[in-house]
């Protein structure tokens, strides 16, 4: 069904865990050249050990990150990307603005919006190269919502919605799309590491029934987000861009 993603080159960030590492698994059994970056190391998993995965263990927030990432690419791939992924993300302890300090922050927009900026700077030349690609960055409910989590978070993620949609507009003449989709409750490390004691409580408490009222309905597979994000790195989305995919089970209608 996406044959056309056989041996395209796709960036993908977080590609160790959750919905990185789903999107890195499904697009490599598309037979896609995946060039995978995140802070931790790949799991030992035989369906990872091929020649068509690189790998980069790095922080992609430091100071000339996404370039080094994008330099290792086209070193080990050549010089055409087909594709890009921003899926590495962190969540915030649900701080509100009377709360939040400067650290936290500036660490969330800086791995949240400025790092999938900087990777679609670094990409986008590439692109124009070669006659076009596809960007999909993984935003968030919260990127659509103000009642899911806190202000850093909710910030970060309506902040990659404006920039999603910005490079869309901007590159549709020259066949560069853009596209976001919005989670809800998924099976990661970013939900299953939650330290509920520096959680701001008094937020917490007025958000707390909307995330029980959906998660009632179950917390999803990484996988069924990374279906999404293949479907938009091959042709089938070829009309499909600067889009805000809701993939949450419904929770977008409320």
């Amino acid at each position: 069904m996406l044959a056309d993603l056989q041996d395209k080159v796709i960036i993908v960030t977080g590609a160790s865990s959750g919905i990185g590492l789903a999107t890195t698994r499904l697009l490599l059994q598309a037979g896609c050249k995946v060039f995978g970056c995140d802070l931790n190391s790949l799991p030992e998993d035989d369906t990872l050990k091929t020649t068509r995965l690189q790998f980069k263990q790095c922080d992609l927030s430091a100071a000339g990150a996404p370039k080094e990432v994008v330099d290792a690419c086209v070193a080990a791939f050549g010089g055409r990307i087909h594709g890009l992924c921003n899926v590495a993300g962190i969540a915030d302890a649900n701080a509100s603005a009377d709360t939040i300090t400067d650290d936290s922050w500036d660490r969330i927009m800086r791995v949240n919006l400025t790092t999938p900026v900087y990777l679609m700077r670094e990409v986008i030349p590439y692109m124009l190269k070669h006659g076009g690609g596809s960007i999909a960055n993984v935003a968030s409910k919260a990127g659509q919502s103000g009642a899911v989590a806190g202000i850093a978070y909710t910030s970060s993620k309506h902040g990659l919605v404006g920039a999603t949609k910005n490079v869309a507009w901007r590159f549709v003449e020259e066949k560069i799309r853009c596209n976001a989709i919005c989670p809800g409750g998924v099976k990661t490390n970013i939900v299953q590491s939650a330290d509920m004691s520096k959680i701001d409580q008094a937020a917490y408490g007025k958000m707390k029934h909307i995330h029980a009222a959906h998660f009632e309905q179950g917390i999803a597979e990484a996988v069924t987000q990374a279906r999404v994000l293949a479907f938009l790195m091959s042709d089938m989305s070829s009309e499909i861009t600067g889009a805000i995919l809701p993939v949450d089970h419904g929770w977008s209608t409320i």
